[in-house]
């Protein structure tokens, strides 16, 4: 007996549906919670928030500005590791193009560091402004437009268990 290609095709869906949510696979990796800190330890003096010490007009902090195209370059390249600048220099080894860079006295980023980056970017650099970032943007909202920004960010987003919690609080 045949199997219908319709039929073979939802059994193909449902196996790898059971693969991406099997206690082996890891869990998608967050801006907030996994990056942000490797990125502010690391290159955040040089393209953080601060405009004053600020280099190549680049925030790493902001989607924005990290995924812009800069004298024919992206920083980060959601969906692309190879393809992103940040993770080509902060891969090498040549001093020159290093960052960060030895003079400014940080360590570089280690192996473990170097791969959360890559698979951040991979996985799309995804939740980069996830529900804490939107909290703590909201407290001083009102709240009748703190409600409409918060649906508008859930009709597109999954918050997680953390997010759900923080989310209540502005409800």
């Amino acid at each position: 007996m045949a199997l219908r290609p319709s039929l073979l095709a939802a059994a193909a869906l449902s196996f790898a549906g059971a693969l991406a949510t099997s206690p082996g696979t890891p869990e998608p990796l967050r801006y907030d919670r996994d990056v942000r800190a490797i990125l502010s330890d690391r290159c955040f003096r040089c393209h953080g928030p601060d405009a004053g010490k600020r280099q190549a007009e680049l925030r790493l902090d902001v989607a924005e500005s990290a995924t812009a195209l800069r004298d024919g370059k992206w920083a980060i390249v959601p969906g692309d590791p190879e393809q992103s600048e940040l993770l080509r220099r902060v891969s090498s080894t040549d001093e020159d193009v290093r960052m960060p860079p030895p003079k400014s006295g940080r360590r570089p980023l280690s192996d473990e560091e170097r791969d959360i980056v890559r698979r951040w970017i991979a996985e799309g650099a995804r939740k980069w402004n996830d529900a804490n970032v939107l909290v703590m943007s909201l407290k001083r909202t009102d709240p009748d437009t703190a409600r409409a920004i918060v649906d508008a960010w859930l009709a597109v987003e999954a918050p997680d268990e953390d997010e759900r919690e923080n989310i209540a609080k502005l409800r």
